[in-house]
C-alpha cells in the first residue's frame, strides 16, 4: 500500500517594495546653473500631481538660506577683450546675446565700441 506523503503548501515569495532609484549628480552644468538660495528646484517623488501629463510626478520647493545665515553674492563673470574681438564674438563665446552683453555693461542699444584690454561683464 503506497504511503501517503504530506503535500507542502505552495508558498508565494513575499513581495518586496520597489527600491527607489538613487539620485545621481551630473557633472554637466545646467543652463540655469546650480541650486542656490531663491531658486526653484524640481524633485521627482512617488506621489503628487503629474507634471503636464508627461507621467513624471514632481514636487517644487524654493531653497531658502537658514535663519541667520549670510548669503554671499555670486561673483560676476568677466571677459577681457583681445585684439580683433567683437561684441558678437564675446557674446557667443559666453553663451549670451549681444543685446544681453550690452545690457550687462550698460551700453547703448547700438553701441559696438569695445577696445582691447576692456573688461566686459559676461555673466552674473
Amino acid at each position: 500500500e503506497p504511503s501517503a506523503r504530506p503535500v507542502a503548501a505552495a508558498t508565494k515569495p513575499a513581495r518586496q517594495a520597489p527600491k527607489p532609484e538613487p539620485v545621481v549628480a551630473s557633472k554637466a552644468k545646467s543652463p540655469a546653473g546650480s541650486a542656490s538660495a531663491g531658486k526653484t528646484l524640481k524633485v521627482a517623488q512617488t506621489s503628487g500631481k503629474t507634471d503636464k501629463g508627461k507621467g513624471a510626478k514632481v514636487a517644487q520647493t524654493t531653497l531658502k538660506p537658514a535663519k541667520g545665515t549670510k548669503v554671499a553674492a555670486t561673483p560676476a563673470k568677466y571677459h577681457v577683450v583681445k585684439p580683433q574681438e567683437t561684441l558678437y564674438r564675446v557674446a557667443t563665446m559666453n553663451g549670451i546675446s549681444v543685446a544681453e552683453l550690452r545690457k550687462l555693461n550698460k551700453m547703448a542699444p547700438n553701441d559696438n565700441n569695445i577696445r582691447p584690454g576692456q573688461k566686459l561683464k559676461v555673466g552674473i
